[in-house]
């Protein structure tokens, strides 16, 4: 038994016939004078020997009071069928997309502030732009439908949807990609929630913005590291970095096993990136899972990136096994004079983080305060790091939901 016959492509001129002139009673000659165009290029077009152009579809769209661009699109879906059929794209292979999201944690501010969730890849936001749908209450807690295809409506529920939604799911369903890049800049969101997003996607910064070049350096390796395979997780306040939702396999380098070549693989990948960029990058530590790199991007200080493995939370939240840890002094500099001037709950988990990492101590994460500056709040430091052993803390730290023991085994250390 025998399938029915492959769909042929119709190419626009046949529509104009069928479905306008012949209707209407228009002759080639009689619809080139009302569009003002040559005869010839009529009897072109219905014969399929010629395409509509953008000129040929507005002054059609004007004529039959149709959309402006209805027949370029026609001729558009022509064109894409007709290539399928010749275009080999046997050697062409779709860029895998990443489904994570980061969780980040707001590591410069003194005061609990709420993470910011931002997708790692935005292919992955395939919403609306079009129709009118009612969102659920906690990414939009104004009650009705929103019209996707209204710019003001848009705004409003980017606005409060990129501060409230936390899932690959959520993202997905109701963030549209053309759509955020379009109207970011109008966007009205908090400080944080703005600098996350565009520190993992940096082409939504305002081209005319300056970034400082540790952002400049951060950001570069960011997606190095992610290209090749790692994805940052766990005691992420370093620098605020939380892998919460995860479908492929693709993103994990470490599975409960101590990698030394990928390891050194993304180390030979983060300095080969600067070279390429222009900056200075040399390697002033070099251990099994510990590198340091100093990198200079030209305008400001040089920065020391440091490479370690650590060994994952056990947090269901997060992916077990180990993981890559970018850490920035002068971020953890600002961690410290956090716990000075407040000592959240998460401040000092924050902290525990940072020292339980290889290489980091007390004494070494007051030389980072110094160095941005924050040496006169030491004293504040210490004196709250002593209030934390004796347990004026750890009721917050409790409420906060974070591991009480774990704090305690690192920071009662001397």
């Amino acid at each position: 038994m025998t399938g029915p016959p492959p769909h042929e492509p119709v190419h626009p001129g046949t529509t104009l016939l069928q479905q306008y002139m012949l209707p209407l009673r228009l002759s080639q000659r009689r619809l080139a004078h009302l569009l003002a165009v040559p005869p010839r290029r009529i009897n072109e077009i219905v014969h399929g020997h010629r395409a509509i152009t953008p000129d040929t579809s507005l002054r059609l769209a004007k004529l039959f009071g149709v959309d402006e661009a209805h027949w370029l699109d026609m001729q558009t879906r022509y064109d894409i069928e007709i290539a399928k059929e010749t275009t080999d794209l046997s050697q062409v292979q779709p860029l895998a997309v990443n489904h994570l999201v980061y969780r980040l944690q707001p590591s410069w501010r003194p005061r609990h502030q709420p993470d910011v969730y931002v997708p790692a890849d935005l292919r992955t936001l395939t919403g609306p732009r079009q129709g009118s749908y009612d969102p659920p209450v906690n990414l939009y807690w104004q009650p009705g439908d929103i019209n996707f295809a209204t710019t003001g409506d848009v705004e409003l529920f980017y606005s409060s949807a990129l501060t409230s939604a936390s899932t690959a799911e959520q993202f997905t369903e109701w963030i549209n990609r053309d759509a955020l890049v379009a109207r970011w800049k109008h966007l009205s969101l908090p400080s944080r929630v703005r600098n996350a997003w565009e520190t993992i996607h940096p082409a939504l910064r305002d081209k005319d913005s300056h970034a400082s070049d540790r952002l400049r350096i951060q950001d570069t390796i960011l997606i190095t590291i992610a290209e090749h395979g790692f994805a940052l997780a766990g005691g992420s306040t370093l620098i605020g970095y939380d892998v919460v939702s995860r479908h492929t396999d693709d993103i994990e380098a470490f599975d409960d096993c101590w990698d030394t070549d990928a390891f050194n693989a993304a180390h030979t990948k983060v300095l080969d990136t600067c070279r390429e960029n222009g900056w200075r990058a040399d390697t002033v530590k070099s251990e099994d899972f510990d590198k340091q790199v100093l990198v200079g991007a030209g305008r400001g200080s040089p920065v020391v990136v440091q490479m370690v493995y650590y060994e994952r939370s056990s947090d269901l939240e997060r992916c077990t096994g180990g993981g890559l840890r970018l850490i920035f002094d002068d971020v953890v500099g600002g961690k410290g004079a956090a716990v000075a001037d407040v000592a959240s709950g998460r401040d000092l988990f924050d902290l525990a983080n940072i020292l339980a990492t290889p290489g980091w101590s007390l004494g070494r994460v007051e030389d980072a305060m110094r160095a941005i500056k924050y040496g006169d709040q030491i004293e504040n430091f210490r004196a709250n790091i002593e209030r934390f052993r004796r347990g004026d803390f750890d009721d917050d730290i409790r409420k906060s939901g974070f591991d009480l023991a774990f704090c305690h085994r690192i920071l009662d250390r001397d």
